[in-house]
């Protein structure tokens, strides 16, 4: 009797202490009060239509809310086309606490639904009644000190198993993910559909498109040409590129140039792109694009993202290597990495287990993309008929795993060249809660002193990310989705987790 009264006694305190627990867990999660101000109200009454998932309602709402100037600067459509973005990565914000409050102005801290992600929300409006909303911007930022606690290695895995499912169960996720430490993978899943028509699975082993990651390979294959001393950072593209036409980029742009985007060159997506991509097979079929465009800045005078860059970069691997660009990738880092299932497939040829994209944008002619929540199309009247040197391969994420060993054990590059590739060359964008910069081909970032070393890749359709955590538990992770923002969002939540894993 005293035995069983002292662990009734036990069972008693424990479940005490779990409510207690529970309760203090439900509290720190408790939305704060908005308050009752022309700001606050404006905020509490967006929100609520944000969360409604309703583009259309988002419309209505900025037609009607927004100040007149800001509605002259840009339409109530596109606005509530960009906040549909954000939708389908937050579904709903839960303000957690109040930064800054005034009549005309607040600043509140809040966090995702979806993602648990948080954001810093500012809303503000004019003086005068109705109020109407002169500013409302949306800001990832990092999770606020002391809001999440160390993982180990077991809670970190079991987090992104929970996480990846909740994101499927949302269908805001369709893809692979692979989680390494060390360069063993401690976490593969796979979700969605590879093909909605037929309704064939994703498998671990499906190919995806990985879009500017590619560009990683392009930059690795110029390293590597440079190490055989056929080429240097300083060489110009008129020394290397005789033929070369425009005469302002063969005298003033150099590899350095082309492989940090700061050459002053643009892109090549534009009408003549759309009239041509199912021709453009080879590298050179693309220098009609762009080969007539001045420069718009002086190179080295600042960065500028260039898609065309990369497609200059694959014209001087083939000279200078004498191979064709696809030939070179495919024997001098497919091959040696052991990436079997990678490739540049061609669009109209028919690969076994090779995703089809889809995206939540229409295209309206004009390079005019809408996008529209709640519907995906296929991206079969946009793709092109093969990638090339700035993206476009495709690979599993086993495949993309064999080759970062490959990459840091020096398989490929020598330690001196892979460390001079990831190192910040120029600031690049304010992107999520950090700020990236780019190196040779690489994309850097340092968290609260931890490097941050990859490449993401995005296109209609596509969403995919290879990273690098050197400083945070030696862990890689790569991400195809055949989602626009299927990437995006989940390593902005896995990259989280894992820099916290090693506070």
């Amino acid at each position: 009797m005293h035995k069983y009264k002292t662990t009734l006694f036990i069972i008693t305190l424990l479940c005490l202490l779990f409510i207690q627990v529970s309760f203090i867990t439900a509290q720190s999660k408790q939305n704060a009060v908005i308050p009752d101000t022309p700001a606050g109200k404006q905020l509490t009454d967006w929100l609520r239509v944000f969360a409604s998932g309703n583009q259309d309602e988002f419309t209505r709402f900025i037609a009607g809310r927004y100040g007149k100037s800001l509605i002259e600067q840009d339409t109530a459509v596109d606005r509530a086309d960009r906040q549909a973005r954000v939708y389908l990565d937050a579904r709903s914000f839960g303000v957690r606490s109040i930064e800054k409050s005034t009549p005309q102005e607040i600043i509140v801290l809040a966090q995702a639904s979806l993602t648990g992600l948080w954001y810093r929300l500012t809303m503000k409006v004019e003086a005068e009644s109705p109020h109407r909303i002169t500013e409302y911007t949306s800001q990832r930022i990092q999770p606020p000190a002391g809001s999440q606690k160390k993982l180990s290695e077991r809670e970190l895995v079991k987090q992104i198993e929970a996480f990846m499912n909740k994101l499927a169960a949302a269908d805001a996720f369709s893809g692979t993910v692979l989680v390494a430490k060390d360069g063993k993978p401690i976490f593969k899943t796979v979700h969605g559909l590879a093909n909605k028509a037929y309704n064939i699975p994703n498998r671990i082993d499906t190919k995806f498109s990985m879009a500017s990651v590619g560009k990683v390979f392009t930059a690795v294959s110029i390293m590597q040409l440079i190490e055989q001393g056929k080429l240097s950072l300083t060489d110009t593209v008129g020394k290397l590129l005789p033929d070369y036409p425009n005469k302002q980029v063969a005298g003033k742009v150099t590899i350095h140039h082309l492989l940090t985007h700061s050459s002053g060159m643009g892109d090549m997506h534009g009408a003549k792109y759309v009239c041509r991509k199912g021709i453009l097979r080879q590298v050179r079929d693309y220098f009609p694009l762009f080969v007539d465009e001045p420069l718009s800045f002086e190179p080295g005078e600042r960065m500028q993202y260039s898609n065309v860059g990369y497609i200059l970069l694959g014209a001087i691997i083939e000279k200078v290597s004498g191979e064709n660009y696809f030939d070179y990738v495919h024997n001098h880092i497919f091959k040696p990495s052991g990436m079997t299932h990678t490739d540049f497939y061609e669009a109209d040829i028919d690969t076994p287990n090779l995703a089809t994209g889809y995206t939540n944008f229409q295209d309206l002619g004009d390079d005019y993309f809408q996008f529209h929540l709640g519907q995906r199309r296929n991206t079969s009247l946009y793709s092109g008929a093969k990638g090339n040197p700035q993206g476009g391969a495709s690979a599993t994420v086993e495949d993309l795993r064999r080759f970062s060993i490959a990459l840091r054990e020096n398989k490929l590059l020598s330690a001196k060249s892979l460390d001079l590739m990831t190192t910040t060359k120029y600031f690049f964008r304010k992107y999520g809660a950090g700020d990236i910069y780019y190196g040779y081909g690489f994309e850097l970032e340092n968290i609260n002193g931890k490097r941050v070393i990859g490449h993401g890749g995005g296109d209609l359709g596509v969403s995919s990310v290879l990273r690098w955590y050197p400083d945070s538990g030696n862990y890689t992770v790569v991400i195809l989705s055949n989602y626009d923002r299927g990437g995006i969002i989940t390593i902005d939540k896995l990259q989280e987790m894992i820099i916290q894993s090693q506070k």
